[in-house]
C-alpha cells in the first residue's frame, strides 16, 4: 500500500500466546509455561502484521508464582523475515528485572531486546523468556501494539 494524504495510522494490538515451554503449566484457565527452574524456558512466535507501520509496544505477559522486588528473567529474540536469516536481528538481556505480587498479571517491556527500527511488516519475531536464579512466573505469551496503516 503506498503512502498518500489519505493514509491513516491506527494503533492496533494483538497477542501471541506460548509457543512451546518446556514446563507446561496452566494457571487455573490460563495455558501457560512456568519458568522457576535451571533449563526452564519459554518461546513465542511474534508475527508482524502487513499493515505495520512502528511498534509501540511489545511486552512479556506473566503471572508470578512469587512476590518479588524484583524478579529477573533472561529474555533472547531472533527476528527477520521470509527469506533473511532467522537470526539476522538478534538481541538479549540477561536479567531484566520486574517487581511482581504473587498472582497478579505483569507485563514486561521488551522495547530494549527487539530494536523498532529493524522490525518491519511481515517480520517473525522468535521470544525466549529463560530462567535466571529467582525466576518464578508462568509466562503467558507476547502483546504487541502497533501504528497500523490503513485507508480512509
Amino acid at each position: 500500500m503506498s503512502e498518500n494524504r489519505h493514509t491513516v495510522y491506527k494503533t492496533k494490538e494483538r497477542f501471541f500466546p506460548v509457543t512451546h515451554v518446556d514446563d507446561w503449566q496452566p494457571k487455573d484457565n490460563f495455558p501457560a509455561g512456568l519458568v522457576n527452574g535451571e533449563n526452564d524456558d519459554a518461546w513465542i512466535t511474534v508475527y508482524i502484521p502487513k499493515n505495520f507501520k512502528s511498534l509501540k509496544e511489545i511486552m512479556l505477559v506473566m503471572i508470578p508464582a512469587a512476590t518479588l522486588e524484583p524478579m529477573f528473567i533472561q529474555i533472547q529474540t531472533d527476528y527477520g523475515g521470509i527469506g533473511e536469516l532467522y537470526n539476522i536481528n538478534s538481541e538479549n538481556s540477561p536479567g531484566k528485572p520486574v517487581n511482581t505480587v504473587v498472582d497478579t498479571k505483569v507485563e514486561l517491556d521488551l522495547m530494549d531486546v527487539v530494536d523498532t527500527r529493524a522490525v518491519k511488516a511481515g517480520d517473525y519475531i522468535g521470544v525466549k523468556a529463560t530462567y535466571v536464579s529467582n525466576t518464578n512466573a508462568y509466562v503467558l505469551g507476547v502483546r504487541i501494539s502497533y501504528k497500523a496503516k490503513s485507508k480512509d
